[in-house]
Order: C-alpha cells, then sequence, then structure tokens
C-alpha cells in the first residue's frame, strides 16, 4: 500500500498505462450494472496493462495536463471488502487490489491500487455491456481489448515466469540406503513391560571382581567407586531404546533453477501422553558399572555420547517451546534436481501408537512465498 507522499507525486504525472484520473468516485452502492461495470472494466484493464510498476485509479482528481492534478473530493467512499467480493467472484482468477482513502489538500481521495500480476485475467460470465473470455487492458490512456497476440505473450511471459519459481518437495528419508520416503512413513517401537526402579536392588560387585580392580587400581584416587545406580540406569537405558526410533529428511529440488539459502521448520505438537520428540544428543548413554574416569581392569571408561556430532553439510537444530516443538533445518544451496539427506536425525520415544502429522513451513531466497505442507509420522507400536 502507498503511502501519502507516493500519492502526492502521483499527481504530478499524466495518465497512462499505470495511472488514471477521475474527478467523480464509481457510482457502486446504489449503482446499476452499467454503472457497476465501469469500474470492472478498469480494474481487469489496469490488472491486464504491460507495466512494470504498480497502477493507480484516483478518485476525486481532476486531471491537470502539464501541471498538478488538482483534488476535488469524493461525495461516496465504497467499502473495500464489497468491492472485493464483487470484482473477484467475476474473473477467473483473483485479482489483487486495494481501496483506501487519503486527506490531499483538505480533501477525501480514494486510491485504487493494482500491483502487477499474473495475466491474463478476464470475465467468466459477460456482465452489462463487459463479455466474458475477453481480455481488456490498458493502452496509453486508453482502456481496449487485448489483440491475440498480445493474450500469447502474457500467457509466455507467465509461464516463463513460473519456470524461475522453484519446487521444493520435503519429506521422511531413509539415509542409510539414499532412498527419498515422501510424506509419510512408519516406525515401530517396542513398549517392553519394565520392572520399576524403586524394586531394582543397588549394584553390587562381588569379591573377587572386587579385589581384582583394587589392585588394578591401587594408584586410581578414584578406586571403588561403584555405579550403585547400574542395574536401574540400565532399566532405564533399556526402555528408552526399545521405544524409541530414528527419523531423518531429506529436501529435493524438482524445478530447473537453483534455491539459495533455504530454511525448513517443522513444527511438531507436544504430547507426552503419547510420545516425545528430541536431539539424538539428549540421548541416554550406556550405563556403565563404575563411575567415569574409574579404570576398570585396564580401560579407561568414558561417555560413549558425547557432545561431538557428525560433520554436516547442513544446519539441524532444535527449539522447545511450551507446547510444540521445532525442527530447524537450514541448506545453503540446492542444485536443479538435487536432493540433499539430513544426516543428523530426529528421536521418537513412544509411550503408545498414534498418528502425528507434522506441519512443515519451506521458505528461501528465491521462493516468492513460503511452501506450507503436512507430513506424518504413524506409530504402531507393538507391547513386550
Amino acid at each position: 500500500m502507498s503511502n501519502l507522499m507516493e500519492i502526492e507525486s502521483l499527481l504530478f504525472e499524466e495518465e497512462s498505462t499505470y495511472l488514471d484520473f477521475k474527478k467523480e468516485s464509481y457510482k457502486f452502492v446504489d449503482g446499476n450494472k452499467y454503472q457497476k461495470s465501469e469500474i470492472l472494466k478498469d480494474i481487469l484493464a489496469f490488472a491486464n496493462s504491460w507495466r512494470k510498476t504498480n497502477a493507480y485509479i484516483l478518485l476525486g482528481v481532476a486531471e491537470v495536463k502539464g501541471g498538478r492534478s488538482t483534488p476535488v473530493g469524493i461525495a461516496e467512499e465504497l467499502d473495500d471488502a464489497q468491492l472485493q467480493e464483487f470484482v473477484n467472484k467475476k474473473t477467473q482468477k483473483p485479482i489483487t487490489f486495494t481501496y483506501c482513502t487519503y486527506q490531499i489538500d483538505g480533501k477525501k481521495i480514494a486510491v485504487i491500487e493494482i500491483p502487477v500480476q499474473q495475466r491474463p485475467i478476464f470475465l467468466i460470465n459477460d456482465f452489462e455491456k463487459l463479455r466474458r473470455n475477453i481480455v481488456y487492458i490498458r493502452r496509453g490512456s486508453s482502456t481496449t481489448e487485448a489483440t491475440p497476440d498480445e493474450i500469447v505473450h502474457m500467457v509466455k511471459i507467465e509461464l516463463e515466469e513460473k519456470l524461475k519459481i522453484p519446487e521444493l518437495n520435503f519429506g521422511f528419508a531413509d539415509i542409510d540406503n539414499k532412498e527419498f520416503l515422501g510424506d509419510e512413513v512408519c516406525i515401530k517401537p517396542i513398549i517392553l513391560d519394565m520392572t520399576k526402579n524403586s524394586d531394582i536392588p543397588d549394584y553390587v560387585e562381588d569379591e573377587i571382581e572386587h579385589e581384582f580392580n583394587l589392585i588394578q587400581n591401587y594408584r586410581d584416587p578414584f578406586k571403588g567407586r561403584v555405579n550403585k545406580e547400574y542395574y536401574r540406569e540400565l532399566n532405564s537405558y533399556e526402555d528408552t531404546n526399545s521405544r524409541t526410533r530414528y527419523v531423518s529428511f531429506a529436501i529435493i529440488n524438482n524445478s530447473s533453477v537453483s534455491v539459495t539459502d533455504i530454511n525448513v521448520q517443522v513444527i511438531i505438537e507436544k504430547n507426552n501422553e503419547l510420545y516425545f520428540v528430541f536431539d539424538p544428543k539428549n540421548m541416554p548413554s550406556e550405563p556403565k558399572t563404575h563411575e567415569p574416569g574409574v579404570i576398570v581392569g585396564s580401560m579407561l571408561q568414558h561417555d560413549v555420547f558425547s557432545s561431538t556430532t557428525i560433520s554436516e553439510t547442513n544446519t539441524f537444530y532444535f527449539e522447545d517451546f511450551k507446547n510444540e516443538i521445532k525442527v530447524n533445518l537450514q541448506f545453503k544451496k540446492i542444485q536443479p534436481k538435487q536432493t540433499i539427506y539430513c544426516t543428523k536425525k530426529m528421536c521418537i520415544a513412544a509411550n503408545s501408537s498414534f498418528d502425528l502429522k507434522l506441519k512443515v513451513e519451506i521458505y528461501a531466497d528465491n521462493l516468492p512465498e513460503p511452501i506450507n505442507m503436512e507430513i506424518k509420522v504413524i506409530c504402531n507400536a507393538e507391547k513386550s
């Protein structure tokens, strides 16, 4: 939508393929079909006109050639919503335009602003003097019918523009076999009938093993630090592992143009009764009989799940909000017809069977608007 300074500058211009002055407002609210057809024809003509900038119809302005056109004001103000409905119910595809009023020189004027958009646009039915399937066009300062050659050229330009718009597809993948699985994946976790941790005894070394470790570790200040929680930790570890399945993703560029600076957001609703979604780095490590750093025999025990991750060509990170999890994937560039598999995975720990829809939003430098889609996880949990 233009500001007052931009509208003021239009007063110094002459009527053209992107500008028209009307001394009076259109008869619309109480107008007959013939009067309403006037505004319909003008909006159609500007929508189809050959231009590189927005088009404007200024109502309540008397044109002055060679000077500043004069705001004289309007007696009737139109309703934008009613006007939008009237026009777009009659065309084969919507026309994008706005209707606003401004105060200039103490006079209220109205401005219909029509941006550059896909063409051709035409009526699906006759309306008063206007005929269906006819492409009306603004040529210079007058309105006329487009020639067949002009219509063909419009279609050609639109097809060329569509070829420049990337077509991206995002979904699940089997990264081990480099296979794109599409917008649906099935996981089959196992829910074990586990013993309660409160019913599990402490871990205690037998006497022979304990004496052996003391001999091997006589120089270790931490000797004898047995992990009493070992059995309970092992119980939790086995439970989590059996209920957790890994899910990975891939993105495909189906178009003939490269796509740059791609940001994919996978939005997952939280439901702790059915499942937990988390980063693999938070997967519990396999428990040890001795606490980390204690030498058992001749081996130094370390936590096998460190913060080190596999080297990746893309960025993959989690955001934890109150009611949802956002998984963010970022790619610098995807070549035409290329498939990029995400080397990092997402963990889903199931408490029961469920169907989970994930919202996906894809943003990129050369996407005119975000791509919105849904993908689905089907969980068929087995109890054991």
